[in-house]
């Protein structure tokens, strides 16, 4: 019994493992493409074949693996005791969510008597987990292991991938000689366009790139210092000739709409650039998080559509929400969310306007959209996996959709995703 239970252990934390490795390679800034191909494949794989223990255990290594760092934004709130209790709460959440995919298929093929129904009922649970979102919260998508691989990231490609190893599981359960032809099918899911990110300013937009911890961020003592570095690399950047700057989320932590020196002076900026930037936004008495756009001495501002769980907006009932907010958030109250996201027009050029968060959701890309602008705030997680993660989730969406990403960041590197260069680095 220790000797089996140990195994399932040993498995999963393999499992999980494989499943993190396109992850924290990138974090490392290593990359292989064929590397992260084969990974991605045996991932998939094992946990087809794997008992409902194995899916418990790994989902749970899982959920430590990639989302850790939930925990680390208690710091900023002088609550570190949070940290394990947080973290034990998301392993628990993900090591459920994986379980019901095993333990279903094991389900259905005992009282079906359909000795494949387990591995269909598992690759069918692969393809659907990543439309279930626990709390609100939908950063775990499988198909980001093929981010960086030779492999497309449709759901069409996805679909494909899946069904082929759930075929070569099957035949090997059938010990079937040819049991491998199924990677034949594979050739459907291939795709060689992959995305170039690159650190450098490029195609005439100044990415701004910040590091002010959460401490010195809202201190009002270190408000005249941010706002001179802020001011600082506008006037550079109008300087140096290019066409629009673009600066993180609440780089300017104020209500901006609020401070009319501050507005006259991105108004007046803005007659020779675009500028983007983050603030925050104090609609009557419904605070929102926003990012402000200066053009021809004008500006409109683009509020943010999908909010942070908990971070922003509590997907609690609302009487349980009031108690967290007043318990761990000194009684704030929540973000308010627009309804429909913001597009703008740089020279002929159409760009969405996405603010951390929006970035990495699925509800701002479609087919229209070619070029997106995101702003973020990674202070609250870092130093730690955040802004790998959220890249490799960006890098997913820019090759399904088809669309370049500038994204403009405070606490991790800024960077562009070019998916028409044809090659990664």
């Amino acid at each position: 019994m220790h000797n089996s239970i140990t195994k399932r252990l040993i498995t999963s934390f393999l499992t999980a493992t494989l499943w993190s490795i396109p992850l924290y390679t990138l974090y490392l800034g290593i990359n292989s493409t064929l590397i992260n191909t084969i990974i991605a494949l045996f991932a998939i794989y094992i946990l087809l074949i794997s008992t409902s223990a194995v899916w418990f255990f790994t989902g749970m290594f899982i959920g430590l693996f990639w989302f850790w760092w939930i925990g680390l934004s208690f710091i900023h709130y002088q609550m570190p005791w949070m940290i394990i209790p947080v973290d034990t709460a998301v392993a628990i959440t993900y090591a459920l969510l994986f379980y019901f995919g095993a333990w279903l298929g094991e389900y259905i093929e005992k009282i079906s008597k359909i000795d494949t129904a387990n591995i269909i009922i598992k690759a069918l649970y692969l393809y659907f987990v990543s439309y279930i979102h626990p709390f609100g919260f939908d950063w775990f998508r499988p198909q980001i292991l093929f981010g960086l691989s030779y492999f497309g990231v449709s759901n069409l490609d996805f679909f494909i991938i899946v069904s082929s190893l759930a075929l070569i599981a099957i035949l090997s359960k059938k010990n079937i000689k040819y049991r491998y032809l199924p990677l034949l099918l594979m050739i459907f899911a291939v795709d060689m366009k992959l995305p170039h990110i690159s650190y450098r300013q490029n195609d005439g937009i100044y990415l701004a790139n910040t590091n002010v911890p959460i401490e010195k961020k809202w201190n009002q003592r270190y408000l005249k210092t941010q706002l001179k570095d802020v001011f600082a690399q506008i006037d550079e950047a109008i300087d140096r000739g290019y066409k629009a700057i673009i600066l993180p989320e609440s780089v300017i932590p104020l209500f901006l709409n609020r401070q009319p020196v501050l507005m006259d002076m991105l108004k007046s900026r803005s007659k020779k650039r675009a500028i983007i930037i983050g603030s925050l936004y104090l609609d009557g008495k419904i605070h929102r998080n926003s990012a402000y756009i200066f053009q021809n001495g004008k500006y409109k501002v683009a509020n943010k559509t999908v909010l942070v769980p908990f971070g922003e907006s509590n997907p609690l009932p609302k009487w349980l929400s009031g108690i967290v907010n007043k318990i761990f958030f000194d009684g704030a109250p929540d973000y308010q969310a627009a309804k429909n996201p913001t597009d703008i027009n740089i020279k002929t050029q159409r760009y969405r306007v996405a603010i951390c968060y929006e970035g990495t959701s699925e509800k701002l890309y479609n087919s229209d959209i070619k070029n997106m602008i995101v702003i973020s705030n990674n202070a609250w997680f870092t130093p730690s996996i955040e802004p790998t993660l959220q890249k490799l989730l960006m890098i997913y969406l820019s090759r399904k959709y088809r669309v370049n990403i500038f994204h403009s960041v405070n606490g991790s590197k800024s960077f562009k995703i070019d998916i028409n260069s044809n090659k990664f680095q």
